[in-house]
């Protein structure tokens, strides 16, 4: 199957929970405990990321075999906290070492690491998808930003200033759960159009569109929206447009997505980084801190294009965007 997906053109990744350490279940399990030294144990091997040997094992013998079948990039899905991995993290809350970013560093390094020991070399670019690991994380780009808390109109202009902001510390490409309550299609298609003027457009139902939900018209609460064409007609032209808009940009997209490389600044940027002296784009409440009014969840979107978001309902809604 990652073959025939790869001969399409489309690159594959997978989800890990890395806190799960490799499992007597798994078809690699014994390889991968040979290859550390271990060929008897017959329970989990407990994740370790300052064992080399666990490191390896985990990335060479467990991992690069689905790699090369085809699987281009790692989806690192540290839901577990900062609790394991011993990585000095553990318990010491004078010394946390968020794990996601050993894991990120390893995988985005994976190829150079194996060139230069004699395990083949590859021209592909080390990429992974992963929760925030803390500063120093933007080496690793991309960011998944978690299971949204609430499907509220609060949350989606939050969103907004979050991405922006994030280029603060060169973190400019992140990504969010594009998803919205079933009861509340409109509000899917703004999480939507947010989404396709965002560094990363990335869909994620957050574990509510399965299950014992009831879909929307039947239940008030209803199970979330993730597909564009599981909306009423209007509501599914509005987002068709905005998938065909993201499209359409891509020219532009990877334009800035170089310029990024070579500045370090973020695909989404606030409004500050053009306008220093408008002293409306600095936040100075904590309503204006959380995105909650117009002049700080506006931004950038590259050296051209702003953007002013949707970020609340009615039958006739228009962005307010503030113009310097």
């Amino acid at each position: 199957a990652l073959g025939w997906l790869r001969s399409k053109g489309l690159a594959v990744a997978a989800n890990l929970h890395d806190a799960e350490g490799i499992n007597p279940w798994e078809e690699r399990h014994a390889a991968a405990a040979a290859a550390m030294g271990q060929p008897n144990a017959s329970g989990q091997l407990a994740l370790r990321l300052t064992s080399k040997e666990y490191v390896f094992a985990l990335e060479d013998v467990v991992l690069r075999p689905r790699e090369e079948e085809g699987m281009r990039f790692w989806w690192i899905d540290w839901q577990q906290g900062e609790t394991q991995g011993g990585t000095g993290q553990d318990h010491r809350p004078d010394g946390k070492m968020n794990p996601t970013v050993w894991t990120a560093k390893a995988r985005v390094t994976d190829s150079l690491r194996r060139c230069r020991t004699g395990g083949g070399c590859s021209d592909l670019r080390g990429v992974t998808l992963s929760r925030w690991g803390g500063l120093g994380q933007h080496r690793y780009q991309h960011g998944f930003s978690g299971d949204v808390a609430g499907l509220t109109w609060a949350n989606l202009a939050y969103q907004a200033y979050f991405s922006a902001t994030a280029s603060n510390v060169n973190f400019g490409f992140w990504s969010h759960d594009l998803v919205g309550p079933g009861s509340d299609p409109e509000m899917y298609v703004r999480w939507l159009q947010l989404g396709s003027l965002s560094g990363i457009m990335r869909m994620h139902d957050r574990g509510l569109s399965a299950g014992g939900c009831m879909p929307w018209p039947d239940s008030d609460s209803a199970c979330s929206t993730v597909e564009p064409w599981d909306v009423p007609r209007a509501f599914y032209e509005a987002a068709a447009s905005a998938l065909r808009s993201r499209a359409s940009m891509l020219p532009y997209i990877y334009t800035q997505a170089r310029a990024a490389f070579d500045s370090g600044l973020g695909l989404t940027r606030p409004m500050y980084y053009y306008h220093p002296e408008e002293q409306g784009a600095y936040p100075s409440s904590k309503e204006e801190l959380l995105g909650q009014v117009p002049s700080t969840r506006q931004y950038y979107f590259g050296r051209d294009l702003l953007v002013a978001p949707v970020t609340a309902g009615g039958e006739c809604v228009r962005a307010n965007a503030t113009r310097p």
